[in-house]
């Protein structure tokens, strides 16, 4: 797992409600403060999820998200891959 990333601000504590123990983290959609995101299907969220998760700048960047991110806008011309 990643410590930082380009990301890393959308990454979430998960606690206990009871010990407040820390459960975990997750990367956080809504911490993107983008409208597009909730208009996905939910199996191109899940991809979206993957892609600001795996983030580096080099094997998947900011244009791969902004690529998920405008999946109908229709900007693209053809197929568009992401990793």
């Amino acid at each position: 797992v990643m410590s930082g990333g380009l990301y890393s601000s959308c990454r979430t504590s998960l606690s206990s409600s009871k010990s407040g123990a820390s459960l975990g983290s997750y990367y956080s959609l809504q911490s993107l403060n983008d409208d597009r995101v909730w208009a996905l299907p939910y199996s191109i969220r899940v991809l979206l999820e993957s892609a600001i998760r795996n983030a580096d700048g080099s094997l998947v960047t900011k244009d791969d998200v902004e690529k998920i991110l405008s999946y109908y806008s229709g900007n693209t011309a053809g197929n568009v891959e992401v990793p």
